[in-house]
């Protein structure tokens, strides 16, 4: 049996092995009844550390010919997707090829206040990049949020990547934390061939296998030379003065 590790080779192994058997990567639904059963894959990004990740993984895709979609975050505190690289990153790597959406921080949210920032995050996002999103997804959303009667309409207008039938009707999959809770190939919905959401988070993948430790530390250093750049370049003159 073929062991999982989060390296790229891994990552093109799993997306290979699904097209192999027949499976078919699709964009999210705009409708819950349009929620496919059979042969379809749902892939997703949640961008909640470093954008410049996602570069490599879109690059396996497009040699694949899959199209997946991309959830940034508005409010992040480790990047900003309104900088000019996050724009050069949507428009020159991701989209049309793949779909984008928005990240909500979700976390200590009661339903009214998730709704409202899922309104206020979609919006800011779709004025900048002139993108119109359809979904959204949550980070680190409580169960409670999840499990409510009036879940569905947490996101409204727009869908959200947890409504039960993209989460608890087919198979979902999750690298969350860096590892695998169930791998898609092992997964009974892969014997039989059910539509699957898989999420995939870029800063857990690497050319080489590491713990998830490590990635973070990768992701450290790359935050800290775009840092060290950006600072050379705009205080240049700060700097030689101080010397």
């Amino acid at each position: 049996m073929f062991k999982p590790t989060f390296t790229y080779d891994s990552y093109t192994h799993l997306l290979g092995r699904l097209l192999e058997v027949g499976y078919t990567f699709k964009p999210f639904p705009n409708r819950v009844e349009e929620v496919e059963q059979r042969g379809v894959v749902y892939l997703r990004h949640d961008i909640d550390l470093d954008p410049h990740a996602a570069l490599h993984m879109a690059m396996i895709e497009r040699k694949l010919g899959i199209k997946a979609t991309y959830f940034f975050m508005v409010t992040n505190p480790i990047y900003n997707v309104f900088s000019p690289q996050c724009y050069e990153i949507v428009y020159r790597y991701l989209y049309p090829q793949h779909d984008v959406g928005v990240h909500v921080d979700a976390a200590g949210l009661t339903g009214m206040d998730c709704a409202r920032r899922c309104t206020v995050d979609a919006s800011a996002f779709e004025r900048y990049f002139q993108i119109s999103t359809h979904i959204v997804s949550f980070h680190r959303p409580s169960e409670r949020i999840l499990e409510a009667p009036a879940s569905r309409r947490l996101s409204a207008p727009r869908l959200h990547t947890y409504v039960p039938e993209l989460f608890r009707d087919i198979g979902y999959f999750s690298d969350s934390g860096g590892r695998w809770r169930n791998y898609p190939l092992h997964s009974e919905e892969f014997k039989r061939k059910r539509t699957m959401q898989i999420l995939v988070h870029p800063e857990w993948w690497g050319i080489t296998e590491a713990a998830a430790t490590d990635r973070l530390d990768e992701v450290r250093a790359r935050v800290d030379q775009r840092f060290d750049t950006h600072v050379s370049t705009e205080f240049r003159k700060v700097l030689e003065n101080a010397r």
